[in-house]
């Protein structure tokens, strides 16, 4: 089984790009991207996609991942990786890329805890909760233990946070 691998998929096209941002100010739906121009002061909503590909197998010890840069620089990229104990390969990542004409430094918002939008069953309506079983292992590193993901696009899931533009 694999995360996130398909190119033309229905929804959300290449599933290799699962991690990406856009002002949390912006509350229409759309507006993220891969490269994004900020400054200090800025708040971002930043999120990841996620998608078991097999056809059956449960991804197991599922893992969500999130680092940002500890520098302060013009240019910072920060990164996302899901990981299981099943995969192949054992994990994906992905990336975005943040400028600034100012040296600027990244930190989540721990005040807002991460979010998780979800189906509970095939045909239900999307529905949003705080992502149970993430910590904020820093300002800079976020973590969720996802456990056993089922396959299917029915089973896809955004998990967001906010980020500090500082």
């Amino acid at each position: 089984m694999v995360f996130n691998s398909y190119i033309n998929a229905p929804n959300s096209g290449d599933e290799r790009g699962f991690f990406d941002a856009k002002p949390a100010t912006y509350h229409h739906e759309g507006g993220f991207e891969d490269v994004l121009d900020v400054a200090p002061g800025d708040r971002l909503l930043v999120r990841v996609y996620i998608h078991n590909n097999a056809d059956s197998l449960v991804a197991k010890g599922t893992e969500l991942m999130m680092f940002l840069p500890r520098s302060r620089k013009q240019l910072q990229v920060a990164a996302a990786e899901i990981d299981a104990e099943n995969a192949s390969p054992r994990s994906v990542s992905d990336a975005i890329t943040l400028r600034s004409v100012d040296a600027i430094g990244l930190e989540f918002d721990t005040s807002e805890p991460p979010q998780i939008t979800f189906r509970r069953s095939p045909n239900s309506e999307f529905i949003t909760k705080d992502l149970p079983a993430s910590r904020f292992a820093s300002s800079g590193y976020l973590t969720a233990h996802l456990g056993l993901w089922e396959p299917g696009f029915e089973n896809g899931a955004l998990i967001t946070a906010i980020v500090r533009v500082t």
